[in-house]
């Protein structure tokens, strides 16, 4: 009578665990992160750099917020964690808790990273996920690109972020 109940119980456990339950026809393929989340704009060594997409994502695992704007091959990021309150913050390398990043082009691979410069967050509201703030940065020179340096400047966002899966 045991063997009994325990084939039951092994049937039903594998009925669970093996049912799938399918999205809702609304919520299949929908993108988690939008075209865009907002506005950013800057100068590129004093050059109007004007996105046509800007995606702000947050990851749960590091609480880091990525805001991403690109425009043809040319990208600007920022990093900084979602908990920075309000305040004016150093800009650093790839790795600290706040930086920023240039792609000049795709091709030629030159992704630069910020050696320093300055972020002022002017608004953080976790509960609307809405960031707000202006920054500057200069990046590290890159040897495939002639060792240029780029000055990112007059960067501002106004930005909704969503949390990245």
């Amino acid at each position: 009578m045991k063997l009994f109940w325990l084939n039951i119980a092994l049937v039903g456990a594998m009925t669970i665990a093996c049912s799938k339950d399918e999205p809702a026809a609304d919520q299949q393929n929908t993108p988690t992160t939008p075209a865009n989340n907002g506005t950013l704009v800057c100068k590129v060594n004093g050059v109007d750099f004007t996105p046509t997409t800007v995606t702000a994502s947050r990851i749960p695992l590091s609480g880091m917020v990525v805001i991403t704007a690109k425009n043809g091959e040319r990208m600007i990021e920022l990093r900084f964690r979602s908990s920075t309150e309000p305040g004016t913050y150093e800009i650093k390398e790839l790795l600290s808790t706040v930086s920023g990043a240039y792609q000049r082009s795709a091709q030629s691979g030159d992704f630069k990273y910020s050696k320093g410069g300055t972020l002022n967050l002017l608004e953080n509201n976790p509960t609307s996920k809405k960031l707000k703030g202006n920054f500057t940065f200069t990046t590290y020179p890159f040897p495939l690109d002639g060792n240029a340096e780029y000055q990112i400047t007059d960067g501002e966002f106004d930005v909704n972020y969503v949390e990245a899966n």
